[in-house]
């Protein structure tokens, strides 16, 4: 596993875990993994689920884009940015589906 694929999915996780806190959710942070206090869930947030692919994918989109230079770096500036924050949500979204309807959890994942 590399470096940047470490950083990824820690900081997915890091800011899964402080957008949860920031809701009211008591939340235990351990590198990759998200759980309750008393450990009834716990997601792991790994490499699929970090948003690298899609980073990757969009830059690869914008760069190929017939656009200026000045175009694609701003596209850029402003798309990483956006694709960090819907991860997120997306990290708390399953997290929060997880700790109230697992039922559904595996469905929502997908």
């Amino acid at each position: 596993m590399g470096f940047l694929s470490r950083r990824a999915y820690r900081s997915s996780s890091n800011r899964g875990a402080a957008a949860l806190n920031l809701l009211g959710f008591s939340v235990k942070w351990d590198a990759q993994t998200l759980s309750t206090p008393a450990g009834s869930f716990t997601v792991l947030v790994g490499n699929g689920c970090n948003g690298a692919w899609a980073h990757l994918i969009f830059l690869a989109s914008v760069l190929a884009y017939p656009a200026t230079w000045k175009e694609k770096l701003l596209g850029l500036a402003v798309g990483q940015p956006v694709l960090v924050v819907l991860n997120v949500v997306r990290v708390v979204s399953l997290f929060i589906i997880g700790v109230y309807a697992p039922t559904i959890f595996r469905a929502a994942h997908v």
